[in-house]
């Protein structure tokens, strides 16, 4: 069984005992399928953006497949064998090869990085469907611009391959020997300035929000302080439905610099209130 936090627990009933894992960054659980394949252990689990293939005895990830765009996600699996098919939210069905990435990321990327092979794909002239999508792939070598090393070429090898964390990595990679920017995915890794703006913005569409509960205004107002901004924190505060006495003293004690004409005002208009 799986939960909201995408923690996997499987029942051994002949010990009456379950083994579970901890919870993780892929998201709710969405659907479990077991093998069909007798004497197969392997347990399929359904996340939103990630597929992850277990033995189920030892609780162990024997292959992950993630979504390339966070924009395409998955619906809906099943096991063709030992090959999980996968129904994804661009209209399109998707079979997952049981390969291990260490064999795939040695054996066929530098042949994929070869300029001598990009060549000859993109040359061939026959339809045969075996390299029909590494020759579409390879085509877009000439849109994409590459220096002496060509690090442009590894995320787009990756990104094909489906191994994530290898393209984010070349992507901040590349971002930071060419100062080119990142997408708000990898917003972790902007500059300090861009990363405050950017949680500035977010923050102030938050406080913008109607009804808000007590707990988010907490989590707004940690926030604003974290930013330092103490005006708009002071604002959160003295406009909570909730507990609005406690609110307007923390209020007060944001305003505790009386030195400015407008912390002198909201401290009046407390006391007058209250």
């Amino acid at each position: 069984m799986g939960d909201a936090w995408g923690r996997l627990g499987v029942w051994d009933l002949g010990q009456r005992q379950c083994h579970q894992t901890r919870s993780t960054s892929r998201g709710p659980i969405l659907k479990l399928v077991f093998s069909r394949v007798p004497n197969d252990h392997t347990l399929a689990v359904l996340h939103r953006h990630t597929v992850v293939l277990w033995d189920s005895e030892q609780l162990l990830v024997l292959q992950q497949c993630n979504s390339i765009d966070t924009s395409v996600s998955f619906l809906d699996i099943d096991l063709y064998g030992m090959y999980p098919l996968v129904v994804c939210s661009d209209n399109s069905f998707r079979c997952i090869p049981f390969v291990s990435s260490e064999v795939r990321r040695h054996s066929d990327l530098p042949v994929l990085l070869e300029i001598d092979s990009s060549q000859l794909l993109t040359t061939v002239v026959n339809n045969d469907s075996k390299i029909m999508l590494l020759h579409e792939l390879l085509k877009l070598n000439d849109k994409i611009p590459f220096d002496d090393n060509n690090l442009h070429r590894y995320p787009i090898v990756h990104r094909f391959f489906g191994e994530r964390w290898l393209y984010d990595l070349w992507l901040v990679v590349i971002s930071t020997l060419h100062d080119t920017p990142l997408s708000s995915r990898l917003q972790i890794f902007w500059s300090p300035f861009y990363l405050k703006r950017r949680v500035e913005q977010l923050l102030a569409c938050l406080m913008s929000l109607p009804d808000l509960n007590s707990v988010q205004i907490d989590i707004l107002v940690h926030l604003a302080i974290v930013l330092q901004k103490r005006d708009w924190a002071m604002q959160l505060l003295l406009g909570s439905h909730e507990e609005c006495r406690t609110s307007a003293l923390r209020a007060c004690l944001l305003a505790s610099d009386v030195s400015s004409e407008g912390a002198r005002s909201i401290i009046k208009l407390v006391a007058t209130n209250l």
